[in-house]
């Protein structure tokens, strides 16, 4: 049941490549499906907004129907289109009149006479590929159907459209107070089912599962989260039962969320060092989090993106299998977690471009990289029990290039031998000596399959979330940018030094700064490295890089 306000909601079924996708992406007026004249391409269930002479509904991708296949990826195919279908106010039938009517065809529009009669959904016949004069007498084939008048049309070239969007918004529901616009729409929509879920922070588990998660209806998620300060090292809270009880898996001995007072004993703690003049100061950290955060799983194929994505939302999303490479469209879901909005991107497992074969893989491979690019944040999933390989530092170093905040995921860590109790360091240590180029990103231990982690994990998507929206004042980053040049001084070039005038921050998401000197090329990247290191010891923005723009202004030296 989705929320009141909800908008509704239009799937689109029919057996493999009847053009599904291409009737989807002409509705959107945008590529958000991946289409491709082979069958079977779409997979999952993807969602997007449409807006017709005013009326906006969620217009649902499915994959192809084929009631004879036996394998495991069409089974879970046609289970996703059968929910997507059960949950839709109206369902579009689409045929293929070039095929003409089939046994296929036939056996699906039995399918949808029963969810027609028993929840009274409303479907509508669509007889795609409908390109020439010549084709138009096989329309009036599919009447034999017995789901009404057919509208023809060709979604390749965008005909008969019309006629369609019009019966479309004839067939929907009246519009609930709330959901007549596009924004509307999209904030009810992030707390019922389909194509949004609600994750609530605090609230008790199921004892079954050890306080970690449990489907509790209408696509909810409840979660018995550690407290906002039980995030730090592996002793700390050691006496809090609850710590205890909810998460049992290693903690990584990374930095998590900042407060003044933690920042200022950690400062403090460092005596003699170039930021003790601060020990006294506290940071001025403004966050803007208030819009939706888009967040990507990301990772090389086979590392359980799917499988982490349904156990945050609690139903089964997307499909899930030990066969890699089965997501190949970017599925976005919208889900609010501790009262923020995110919208998640389950995104096709990438590979380096050498060892991509398949066309269709390419285009999902680009198609995974736009969704990153379109993210404020990734989660790079890690597989633990097979340990870091070349495609996951291919693809963590996409994200470093997108600056993208970060958040390292080491999934399957059920599977790593519990009687080793270093291997939690161990495995830390590799990932860090490896992905050295996101030193700022948390490290987590989950189990996707069980959910355990699930909670820690979630408390550090807001904790990056939080940090990759963060503003220092001015006046911070003046006795920041103060403080590292008195303690070491800015390198020289061909005998002349470099001068730094000021650093001001710019931009968020990523943080930015601006940095103001008299010469560009004579600040070295280590240097510039420095910098960064030092202003994380004062405020380490944690899962954010920073990005630094040099330009050569004039001015007075502090």
């Amino acid at each position: 049941m989705r929320g009141q306000g909800a908008l509704p909601q239009v799937a689109i079924v029919g057996r493999p490549n009847v053009g599904k996708s291409t009737l989807f992406n002409q509705i959107l007026s945008r590529r958000a499906a991946l289409v491709r004249a082979e069958p079977g391409i779409t997979r999952d269930r993807l969602y997007g907004e449409a807006d017709w002479r005013g009326r906006h509904f969620v217009l649902v991708d499915t994959g192809g129907i084929d009631p004879d296949s036996t394998g495991e990826i069409p089974r879970q195919m046609l289970r996703q289109a059968e929910l997507a279908a059960a949950e839709a106010d109206l369902v579009l039938f689409v045929v293929d009149a070039r095929a003409g009517l089939l046994p296929a065809d036939e056996e699906v529009a039995e399918r949808l006479r029963q969810i027609r009669k028993n929840r009274r959904r409303p479907v509508l016949l669509v007889v795609n590929k409908v390109d020439g004069p010549e084709i138009e007498p096989a329309v009036w084939e599919f009447t034999r159907l017995g789901l009404g008048e057919p509208f023809p049309v060709a979604a390749e070239h965008a005909r008969g459209l019309g006629d369609l969007l019009d019966a479309i918004i004839e067939h929907l529901p009246a519009v609930e107070a709330g959901a007549g616009s596009r924004t509307a729409g999209r904030a009810a929509a992030v707390s019922g089912t389909g194509p949004a879920a609600r994750v609530d922070a605090g609230a008790e588990a199921s004892p079954a599962v050890a306080g970690v998660n449990a489907v509790t209806g209408a696509g909810t998620v409840a979660t018995r989260g550690a407290p906002a300060g039980d995030l730090a090292g592996p002793d700390d809270n050691a006496d809090t039962a609850d710590s205890t009880e909810v998460e049992d898996l290693p903690r990584a001995g990374v930095t998590t969320r900042v407060t003044a007072a933690a920042t200022r004993t950690a400062t403090e703690s460092r005596a003699g060092g170039p930021e003790a003049a601060l020990a006294g100061a506290e940071p001025e950290a403004v966050s803007d989090t208030s819009d939706t955060v888009a967040v990507a799983v990301v990772g090389r194929p086979n590392v359980g993106k799917s499988s982490l994505v349904n156990r945050i939302l609690g139903e089964e999303r997307v499909i899930v299998s030990s066969i890699p490479g089965t997501t190949r469209d970017p599925v976005d879901t919208p889900f609010t977690y501790a009262g923020r909005p995110f919208l998640l991107v389950d995104t096709a497992g990438l590979r380096r471009p050498g060892r991509v074969d398949e066309p269709v893989e390419k285009v999902a491979r680009l198609m995974a990289e736009r969704a990153l690019a379109r993210a404020d944040i990734a989660l790079l999933v890690l597989d633990a029990a097979a340990g870091i390989t070349h495609q996951d530092l291919y693809v963590g170093g996409l994200i470093r290039e997108a600056a993208r905040g970060a958040l390292l995921v080491a999934n399957k860590w059920d599977l790593v031998a519990p009687g080793e109790p270093d291997a939690a360091r161990r495995f830390e240590a590799e990932v860090r000596r490896k992905f050295d180029y996101l030193g700022f990103a948390p490290l987590v231990f989950i189990s996707a399959r069980t959910g355990r982690g699930l909670p820690r994990l979630l408390e550090q998507l807001l904790v990056v979330t939080e940090n990759y929206s963060t503003r220092l004042s001015p006046d911070t980053w003046h006795e920041i940018l103060a403080e590292a040049t008195a303690f070491h001084q800015p390198p020289t070039r061909k005998g002349r030094p470099l001068v730094i005038y000021s650093a001001e921050q710019v931009g968020v998401r990523p943080p930015t700064v601006l940095l103001r000197v008299n010469d560009p090329r004579r600040l070295h990247f280590s240097y510039l490295r420095y910098l960064e290191n030092m202003v994380r010891r004062v405020y380490p923005f944690t899962g954010a890089p920073i990005r630094w723009k040099v330009v050569a202004s004039p001015g007075d030296l502090y």
